[in-house]
């Protein structure tokens, strides 16, 4: 696989030893930004490398209230659901 951590440094750097020699500040801007839109082409793209083994993802868990709300929502009105308070942690002496 690409190794694409090198453009993240390395066009900072380029740009900015350019700028140095040739004596001109928009040289060492123009180098950096080109740098960036390389990195975020390398890194935003969907490519297929980044697709051959996806995250399994965990399913929500549906919990009582979730299902209370649900409920309440097709019979119009939201009598019946019980608001979930948590309790304050106990502080140790």
């Amino acid at each position: 696989m690409i190794d694409i951590e090198w453009p993240f440094g390395t066009h900072m750097i380029v740009g900015f030893i350019f700028g140095y020699i040739l004596q001109r500040f928009s040289i060492t801007i123009y180098i950096v930004l080109i740098g960036v839109a390389i990195s975020a082409v390398l890194t935003l793209a969907p490519w297929p490398m980044y697709r051959n083994h996806p995250v399994a993802w965990q399913k929500p868990e549906v919990t009582t209230v979730t299902k209370e709300k649900e409920n309440a929502n097709k019979s119009g009105g939201n009598k019946g659901i019980k608001k979930e308070t948590r309790k304050k942690p106990k502080k140790d002496e």
